[in-house]
């Protein structure tokens, strides 16, 4: 069932965009191929990709930190690389999987309705997804499936995936205005 049919990419990459709100949603193939060889690189502020992963009108932004410069490519997940997270996420928030090929990985991890911006860092062995602070909001699950293609195969392999979730920040509720006392003229 297809419910969306936009992503955005940066860098420019090839890209089918797939996520899932109970059901597998996939958008048409979107960006240029990426330029072989050239692995971008990011600072502790700015990050080397930037995916907008959207389901059903919902979007998380996922800012892609690779501050060692191995990351070579970025994409949303396609669908046999979705159902595979999508299985693998019954058991755990997050999960790390062999991609297509060798110098392959695939993410996946739930988000709620509310979760909009996310960051993805890969670091060493492990690939962190962080979900900043955000209002309370429904209990339903998002998936949010990346395929990551690393200049190392060696290293695809031995990924650990860490999800260090949202702070739920607390509601707001001002007090209720309490009228005056009556005078005593009325």
């Amino acid at each position: 069932m297809t419910l969306g049919r936009r992503t955005r990419i940066s860098p420019l990459s090839s890209a089918g965009c797939v996520g899932v709100l109970f059901v597998i949603v996939s958008c048409a193939p979107a960006g240029l191929p990426p330029t072989p060889g050239v692995s971008p690189t990011s600072t502790n502020d700015q990050p080397a990709f930037v995916l907008d992963l959207e389901t059903a009108g919902q979007i998380t932004q996922v800012s892609v930190f690779d501050p060692e410069g191995m990351v070579v490519e970025v994409r949303p997940a396609d669908a046999p690389e979705t159902t595979a997270a999508m299985a693998a996420l019954s058991a755990s928030d997050i999960v790390a999987l062999p991609g297509r090929s060798d110098e392959w990985v695939v993410v996946g991890w739930l988000v709620s309705p509310c979760d909009r911006h996310g960051s993805l860092t890969v670091v060493a062995t492990v690939i962190t997804v962080q979900l900043p602070p955000r209002p309370g909001c429904d209990a339903i699950a998002i998936g949010r499936v990346v395929a990551i293609r690393v200049a190392d195969p060696t290293r695809a392999a031995i990924f650990t995936p860490l999800l260090i979730d949202s702070t739920i920040l607390p509601e707001v509720v001002l007090p209720t205005p309490v009228a005056p006392p009556p005078t005593a003229e009325g």
